[in-house]
């Protein structure tokens, strides 16, 4: 410590006695430590630090340039798409595990709840496809996403309203609804549909209702208007085919014949059974699966049984269709029980 101190002393008799010198050399040190750390501020910024999304590694940009466009129009390389082009890539480069756009260009908005006076203060905004939020691992800076389990509440106490006890609701968006029995979690999409399918119980009878829709807020893809309209067609088929004394393997065996037909082939595919891979009935009553099945045990429908008419298609990047009614079957028919009307996009 002795050695230092006089260390100490010596430099500060040195500086005193050179004044320009001191002054010179701390100018110089300080221009350059600022200097340094100003760059490497930078440099951290722009180059080093992750981006503030939840897995910055496993994100990539499709597109040949950094700028999408600047004032003034597109340029030499850049990175814009169309939306049915952004839904064949989606639907199509199965490389990605999620592809999500925002529009090119902002502009500004406002909202306004119903009710109030006071004129809402317009932002900058653009629109963004509904799995954004979810794609990059972040959430909104406010408010939330609207999520599966929203929708399953707000139904649950829909139904809980009108005398019934709601159990198991599905409401599964997107690939979730490829497992017909998935109940659905996380956010929901716009422009992707979304399998709703409810089986109250009376609380005054005690006997079952079972009905499914499925459904898209917003613009369906080609593909899947496509989709719906063959299961559309197969309910159809199936509330035709039904009367007394028909087997409900023969129900069955003629709707997998029309999908196979259209070209919606059943089987394993990517690890996962897709297709239309399930029955296409059952009977309802005090118990939400009874007796007779239409799919492929051997039952004789009779007259005064009541069943559902459900058949789905389902496939990973497009989602899961199925549409239900309950019909009763008569000596020379049947007769549908649900009144719901069946729309694809709301």
């Amino acid at each position: 410590m002795s050695v230092l101190f006089r260390d100490m002393t010596y430099a500060l008799r040195t500086f005193r006695s050179t004044r320009v010198f001191a002054v010179t050399a701390v100018l110089t040190l300080a221009l350059g430590i600022g200097g340094t750390t100003a760059i490497f501020t930078l440099m951290h910024a722009v180059m080093l630090k992750s981006l503030p999304v939840a897995d910055p590694s496993r994100l990539y940009r499709i597109g040949d340039g950094d700028n999408c466009c600047v004032q003034g129009g597109p340029q030499d390389r850049w990175g814009m798409f169309s939306f049915p082009l952004f839904e064949r890539l989606k639907a199509e480069a199965t490389e990605f595990e999620s592809l999500t756009a925002f529009q090119a260009g902002m502009n500004r908005m406002a909202v306004r709840r119903q009710g109030v006076d006071v004129a809402p203060r317009p932002l900058r905004a653009i629109y963004v496809t509904g799995n954004y939020f979810t794609t990059l691992g972040v959430g909104p800076f406010a408010g939330r996403v609207f999520t599966a389990e929203d929708l399953r509440a707000a139904v649950n106490t829909r139904i809980m309203a009108e005398g019934a006890v709601p159990a198991h609701t599905i409401c599964a968006p997107g690939d979730q609804a490829v497992d017909p029995h998935e109940e659905g979690r996380g956010p929901i999409r716009a422009h992707a549909p979304v399998v709703m399918d409810i089986f109250p119980r009376s609380e005054a009878t005690g006997y079952f209702g079972d009905l499914t829709r499925t459904v898209v807020r917003g613009k369906a893809s080609f593909a899947l208007h496509e989709l719906y309209a063959i299961v559309h067609e197969g309910v159809r088929l199936g509330h035709g085919m039904l009367r007394a004394g028909v087997e409900g393997m023969k129900i069955h065996k003629a709707i997998q014949d029309l999908f196979e037909r259209q070209g919606y082939k059943t089987g394993v595919k990517d690890g996962r059974m897709q297709g239309f891979f399930h029955g296409t009935g059952h009977g309802l009553g005090l118990q939400i699966h009874e007796a007779p099945s239409i799919g492929k045990r051997p039952c004789v429908m009779r007259a005064g049984h009541v069943v559902t008419v459900e058949p789905g298609l389902y496939y990973l990047g497009l989602g899961g269709v199925r549409i239900e009614d309950v019909a009763l079957v008569t000596r020379t028919g049947s007769r549908c029980l649900t009144k719901v009307p069946k729309q694809l996009e709301i």
